[in-house]
């Protein structure tokens, strides 16, 4: 490899890794970890998504922004994704008495849970 193909590389590798780290940076950093803008302005692909399970029997509330009660709610039906709804998907509610089952590990308790930026989750409610 010449030392000039060697260099352009490099280069393009080093600011690869600038861009990431600026995205990255505290100054963007939200609340709860995670890189992206709070909110409803994630930066894609770094948002949040819900999907209900193909199997459930339940409908999945989704709610758009962190605290959920200050944000708009929307309903998914067994195969459906908050990206129908929602650039960014920061929260779903698990009924009392319930749980949900995450498709890829993890089980929540009652009430509202956070959905993180760039944390995808296929849901189950299971009463």
């Amino acid at each position: 490899m010449s030392q000039r193909r060697f260099r352009s590389g490099l280069f393009a590798v080093g600011a690869t890794l600038s861009i990431l780290a600026v995205q990255a940076s505290p100054a963007n950093a939200v609340a709860g970890g995670g890189a992206g803008t709070f909110g409803k302005d994630c930066t894609l692909p770094l948002c949040g998504i819900a999907t209900n399970d193909h199997g459930s029997e339940r409908k999945l509330v989704i709610s758009d922004n962190w605290p959920a009660e200050q944000g708009t709610k929307k309903v998914l039906a067994a195969g459906e994704t908050s990206r129908k709804h929602f650039k960014d998907t920061d929260a779903f509610w698990v009924p009392t008495g319930c749980k949900a089952m995450a498709f890829r590990g993890g089980t929540y308790g009652p009430g509202w849970q956070r959905i993180r930026d760039n944390q995808h989750l296929t849901l189950r409610i299971d009463c």
